[in-house]
């Protein structure tokens, strides 16, 4: 039987001799912090936008609901690109489509600094977006080739950190420079690291050769799979893909707007916001690793993803009604308990994949639910403020995290 390495990494075609024994180990875990790296790129352009956005509608003259088109529009253009994303990754390869997708988020950071309009601004956060989405594939992908499945909880649950570790630098970073050198500073200096990470991606990131009949097998994966993209193993990924866009659209909200009801309703600072919000990330990075080795230790994915959305939908009614300490460790709560969802069901998908050579597609149809559930809900969530307040809109979001759960439940992964 072929493994994953065999399938998928013959079609890389910058792919050197292959790595043996503790060299290839050691080889994969350089390999995992490059493309953290360059997924944490990724995320600063993504966080940009919730740490400043009253100083963006103050710039800009729009309302809430204009300005979180700022992160809808990010979110669109990944979903529209998440499932051909895997037909690029086939193609061209993990470092080509990798430093396409790094090269593509530094070029629209650059576009954002130079916006003069709030529609430039929005076209930037589209180019954006298109390469956090080629990106959001790529990067687990070869995480998958590098680690074998019963040892791959924990380089995930690592993995799985990018969102949160990007979202905690710029909510506590982004208020202080914008301070210094205005909002564009924020976004000069996210294109710089693009620009880093892009080059320690084309020195160091390749996926495991599998011989000198690469040419040949690259082309027959290529051909077995140019039928099979649209369905390619059933359900079970579409449901996972499901679970998970449903979560992002609650967690996405909480994360998106919370600092902003922290400084209109609870009187904080625009920085002392942007900090007690990132509290939240900051627990998420410190539990994905621990929900990747408890995954590993109960052989079950789908256990701890389940539970985890349970928990989270009993605390939905407390966020906006709690005041003073109570913030602080609710936000805690949440974000150690939220870990264990985007940990396990990034590592679920190389095992409901039918065919080891169509990961990448899975993950890509992964991404295509994140995306749509970011585009669903800042739209959805800031309508709901504006309608209910701010308690009602928390509530609205209990029964989409229960939903999540029970639409989970029917994956057929251990």
């Amino acid at each position: 039987m072929s493994t994953v390495s065999e399938e998928i990494g013959v079609l890389d075609r910058t792919s050197r001799p292959p790595l043996m024994g503790a060299a290839a180990g050691r080889y994969a875990w350089a390999v995992l912090g490059v493309v953290f790296l360059a997924g944490v790129a990724a995320t600063l352009s993504q966080y940009e936008v919730p740490p400043l956005l009253p100083l963006l509608m103050q710039a800009f003259r729009v309302d809430l609901a204009a300005a979180s088109s700022l992160m809808s529009v990010f979110a669109v253009t990944g979903a529209v690109l998440a499932l051909p994303s895997g037909y690029i990754l086939q193609r061209l390869g993990a470092r080509t489509a990798g430093v396409i997708g790094i090269g593509t988020v530094g070029l629209g950071g650059v576009v954002g600094a130079l916006s003069g309009s709030f529609e430039m601004l929005l076209v930037s956060r589209a180019i954006e977006g298109l390469g956090l989405g080629l990106i959001a594939v790529v990067a687990p992908t070869v995480v998958a080739l590098w680690f074998p499945p019963e040892a791959r909880g924990i380089p995930m649950g690592i993995w799985a950190t990018w969102f949160p570790v990007g979202g905690v630098l710029m909510f506590n970073g982004a208020p202080a420079v914008a301070s210094w050198g205005g909002w564009r500073a924020v976004w000069w200096l996210g294109a710089a690291f693009c620009l880093v990470s892009l080059v320690l991606f084309q020195l160091v990131v390749r996926v495991p050769a599998s011989g000198a009949d690469a040419d040949r097998k690259a082309a027959a994966v290529r051909r077995d799979m140019s039928p099979t993209l649209l369905a390619p193993t059933g359900r079970s990924i579409w449901l996972l893909a499901g679970c998970f866009s449903l979560f992002c659209i609650s967690q996405g909200s909480l994360n998106s707007f919370y600092p902003t009801f922290l400084v209109s309703r609870q009187g904080y600072s625009l920085s002392a916001a942007s900090t007690l919000a990132s509290l939240q990330m900051v627990a998420v990075i410190c539990g994905c690793p621990i929900a990747g080795i408890v995954s590993d230790r109960l052989g079950s994915r789908k256990l701890v993803f389940t539970v985890a959305l349970l928990i989270i939908a009993g605390t939905w009614r407390f966020p906006f009604v709690i005041h003073g300490w109570q913030i602080p460790v609710l936000l805690i709560l949440n974000g150690a308990i939220s870990a264990a969802v985007p940990t396990t069901v990034f590592a679920a998908v190389p095992e409901v994949m039918s065919r080891p050579a169509l990961v990448g597609t899975g993950m890509a149809i992964l991404m295509f639910g994140q995306n749509l559930g970011y585009v669903v809900g800042p739209a959805v969530f800031s309508r709901f403020v504006q309608a209910l307040g701010w308690t009602g809109a928390g509530y609205a979001c209990l029964p989409l995290t229960l939903a999540a759960a029970a639409v989970g439940w029917f994956v057929r992964v251990r």
